[in-house]
């Protein structure tokens, strides 16, 4: 911070503090009386400093404002989303429901033909299970040994 040549006047401004301005008083000023306010004083005294902190205050709060405004339109977003896909899932399980019990009629219709005509082919035996060998005649070799 650079050196200031302060004169007697200004010294008396710099002892006597944040005298005659409050917090309260900056909070209440618009950008541009805060900015008028502010351009009187030069950098690095008692109340450019006071300023540079309101000025850090009311960006600090736009952000947090801007940002809750974000977060607020996705979780609407997202409620609306959660909402829909519920009551496509509610609606899909319905009509599931609706056209079981309406295809059942035709099922059961279907279902006899069916049994009847796979009953009534005859049954045979594959020609290979006339010449499968049993499992007690075949003989199981061990592989050997192999001496060097």
């Amino acid at each position: 911070m650079p050196d200031y040549d302060l004169n007697q006047t200004e010294q008396a401004a710099f002892a006597e503090g944040y005298a005659g301005v409050s917090l309260g008083e900056l909070a209440q000023m618009s950008d541009v009386e805060l900015a008028t306010w502010q351009s009187g004083w030069r950098p690095g005294t008692d109340k450019h400093i006071l300023a540079e902190k309101e000025w850090q205050r009311r960006i600090a709060a736009r952000e947090l404002k801007e940002q809750f405004r974000l977060e607020e339109r996705l979780a609407n977003g997202n409620r609306w989303w959660s909402i829909a896909a519920a009551v496509i899932g509610v609606v899909g399980t319905l009509l599931g429901v609706w056209l079981g019990k309406q295809s059942e009629p035709i099922r059961q219709a279907a279902a006899p033909q069916e049994s009847v005509t796979i009953s009534a082919a005859p049954t045979q035996l594959p020609a290979s299970s006339n010449s499968a060998t049993s499992a007690a005649s075949t003989t199981i070799s061990l592989p050997t040994k192999k001496t060097p």
